[in-house]
């Protein structure tokens, strides 16, 4: 399970850092504190499905997107 938290917490600081959001941005957009955020990228916490999900718009994807990326990284890691 770390890998996967791992995984999205990368995939959720690329996409945030290649929109030109910063953590507080994100958080404050998905109704979150900055340091879950850094929790999150870091890959010491795994948000539940809802929060994933505000999350990835709030990092400038679209959900379907975001998850088809994070999927597809999953696959090439294993």
């Amino acid at each position: 399970m770390d890998k996967e938290k791992n995984t999205f917490g990368a995939l959720l600081r690329s996409a945030r850092k290649k929109n030109g959001l910063s953590q507080r941005d994100v958080a404050l957009k998905a109704g979150q504190n900055v340091r879950s955020i850094q929790k999150i990228e870091n890959g010491e916490r795994e948000p539940r499905v809802f929060l994933a999900v505000r999350l990835a718009i709030a990092s400038g994807m679209e959900p379907g997107e975001f998850f088809k990326t994070l999927a597809d990284t999953m696959r090439e890691t294993t």
